[in-house]
């Protein structure tokens, strides 16, 4: 959170998502400059993850970040 808000800032050059850089105009994307896709894990605890309303949550949140990976 730190490192981006001192993108935001234009503390100076730094690695963010391409789709949250996206929704910031004044951030520049540096050409040429090409990193692997890295994986994104949702994470719950056995006991969690048993329960109704928080494996609903979670369904939800795989879904949502699923989409806003795609795009």
């Amino acid at each position: 959170m730190l490192t981006w808000n001192m993108l935001l800032a234009g503390a100076g050059v730094g690695v963010g998502q391409l789709v949250l850089a996206r929704r910031h105009a004044e951030l520049e994307l540096v050409e040429g400059i090409k990193l692997s896709a890295l994986p994104v894990l949702l994470v719950m605890s056995e006991e969690v993850r048993s329960n109704a309303r928080f494996r609903r949550v979670a369904d939800f949140l795989s879904t949502g970040i699923g989409e806003v990976l795609r795009t």
